[in-house]
């Protein structure tokens, strides 16, 4: 008889409810870029780090992506070019208050970006300026959510596959008390729908989603989220991921009261349980015996 197959690297099946490894977790500070705010605001020389901290300050974890939007919209030729004025109203709208960037500030700032001092910036500069790196571990994580939603492998998902994937649940704004569910799927929603703009400013919307609009998203998400850790716990619990080692390991994916045709039971993890509802009996035993679950009669969600 097959039951839960066991794992050296990690117990996906587990013998009892708890997950004492979850207790003694050591989680990083996520006051960093609150520190960084302060130190803008008080420093007299701005630097794209400072801009960042207050975009990221106002427009929460998404604020870059969000300023994306503002700023394309406000792109009314479709030149994909701002002068001054624009980027200061665009941070304006997006949240940040007149006396945290004044204009010497904003200048310095635009100097940086105005490459042949035309009095005008191209927002791909600015928006790769503020975002900053991305590492391969990151990337590689991303590109697995990417596969998980992808399931017709053409390279491409649908807006309403990821709206009804999407769990809000642990997002980092949800989790400060800064958003509620709803304002985040909108919010994520909004992003796609954003990033859409044609040449006169209109969007096309055509519902689809591709794997480098996928990773832009997750690019801007995660130049607010300096730890990888931090990062890959958001990115697994948002889709239902398996895996993750220490804090970062999964804890979204659903548990279940597995019974065996012997009448012996166990508590087992359904790996990857995106789209997987709660009712739903025969997917979840379809993917225990996917995992090599076996001889499985009936299953059960736990508390």
């Amino acid at each position: 008889m097959g039951h839960c197959p066991t794992q050296s690297s990690r117990t996906l099946c587990l013998a009892q409810m708890g997950h004492p490894s979850h207790t003694n977790r050591s989680r990083p500070s996520l006051s960093g870029y609150t520190i960084i705010c302060r130190n803008a605001r008080e420093a007299k020389n701005v630097s794209c780090v400072q801009v960042k901290a207050l975009i990221l300050e106002s427009g929460g974890k998404n604020g870059i992506r969000t300023l994306t939007v503002i700023l394309r919209r406000m792109d009314q030729n479709g030149d994909r070019t701002l002068d001054k004025e624009e980027f200061y109203n665009g941070l304006l709208e997006l949240g940040v208050q007149s006396n945290e960037i004044d204009e010497t500030e904003l200048e310095k700032v635009f100097r940086h970006f105005d490459r042949d001092g035309n009095g005008r910036i191209t927002i791909d500069e600015l928006l790769r300026g503020l975002r900053g790196g991305m590492s391969k571990r990151r990337i590689l994580l991303v590109r697995q959510a990417f596969d998980l939603l992808d399931v017709s492998k053409d390279g491409t998902v649908t807006v309403d596959e990821i709206a009804s994937r999407f769990d809000t649940a642990h997002h980092p704004d949800i989790l400060s008390g800064r958003l509620k569910p709803v304002d985040v799927l909108r919010q994520f929603l909004a992003v796609f729908e954003g990033q859409q703009i044609g040449p006169s400013g209109e969007s096309p919307a055509d519902g689809i989603v591709t794997w480098h609009e996928f990773l832009n998203y997750y690019r801007d998400l995660g130049a607010g989220i300096p730890n990888d850790d931090e990062f890959e716990l958001i990115v697994r619990n948002a889709w239902h991921m398996s895996g993750g080692e220490g804090w970062c390991e999964n804890s979204t994916c659903r548990r279940v009261l597995v019974t065996h045709s012997d009448g012996s039971q166990h508590v087992c993890e359904i790996q990857n349980d995106i789209g997987i509802g709660p009712n739903d009996k025969t997917k979840m035993m379809r993917q225990l015996l996917l995992q090599g679950v076996r001889d499985v009669v009936d299953v059960k969600l736990t508390a």
